[in-house]
């Protein structure tokens, strides 16, 4: 499989999965769902799935989501400085 088309294939499922998420989880389900999420930003090296996770939006919205999206728009702004060093 080519990496355009596991990208592809990634954004859509976490569209599906993470993003389009409804109120199927409890307030609380979803908190622990988004620290697990947040908790595992720094363990990506890819630019690439950090994009797709600072660009999807998740529903329900809110401080929460916000507080996620920023996590990973810092982290993605850290390794893309990273790499221009390299």
């Amino acid at each position: 499989m080519s990496i355009e088309n596991n990208l592809n294939n990634y954004a859509q499922w976490y569209k599906q999965h993470i993003g389009e998420m409804t109120y199927v989880l409890s307030k609380e389900e979803f908190q622990v769902m988004l620290n697990i999420l947040e908790d595992s930003i720094h363990y990506e090296c890819e630019t690439q799935y950090i994009e797709i996770h600072a660009a999807i939006a998740i529903s329900p919205g809110g401080k929460l989501v916000q507080a996620y999206k920023t996590k990973c728009k810092a982290h993605l702004a850290r390794l893309k400085t990273a790499q221009r060093k390299k």
